[in-house]
């Protein structure tokens, strides 16, 4: 699992529910059944990222491997923002992903923050984004190469930084 929560205020966690008899499914079952639940943490483990050399951030996240964008999402809006540009595109198959984030993602700051949603589902009509979906919702996969153009502009290559969380096809 992932903190999906800024280093600052309330600490958070999603944690996807892999089904019966899976781990995350007993988890799942044991904090339904309590009013509260004492969680002991480790870490951090590896070195935080330095944003300072970087003015446009982008963030991709494929299904649950949103909850480290969403942390780094929120701190850079917290901190003095060396970035003139921040930018989350998050792809999921099940729009029904999308809500456990939407405080998050109605709450979006405007000027250099900005996001993209796509739901990948082929059992979904390419033209139909489903009832109370969140704004910039897309049905369908995402053409990454021109999104990516899209928020990096002229932008020196070399001032950018993309950072990706989710599975291999996303991150290829």
């Amino acid at each position: 699992f992932t903190i999906s929560s800024a280093p600052h205020g309330d600490l958070t966690f999603h944690i996807k529910d892999m089904g019966p008899n899976t781990f995350t499914g007993r988890l799942f079952d044991c904090a339904s059944q309590l009013d509260s639940l004492l969680v002991s943490v480790d870490g951090p483990y590896g070195l935080p990222i330095d944003f300072s050399g970087y003015s446009t951030v982008i963030l991709v996240a494929g299904g649950i491997g949103v909850t480290p964008i969403k942390s780094i999402f929120e701190s850079l809006r917290q901190s003095p923002l060396p970035a003139t540009r921040v930018h989350m595109l998050w792809v999921v198959r099940d729009g029904a992903l999308l809500h456990i984030m939407e405080k998050f993602l109605q709450d979006l700051p405007q000027g250099p923050f900005s996001a993209e949603l796509y739901i990948d589902n082929p059992a979904l009509p390419a033209d139909m984004v489903p009832a109370g979906s969140l704004p910039n919702t897309t049905v369908g996969r995402p053409n990454f190469s021109r999104a990516l153009k899209s928020v990096v502009g002229l932008a020196d290559p070399s001032s950018v930084l993309l950072f990706v969380c989710g599975p291999t096809p996303v991150a290829n």
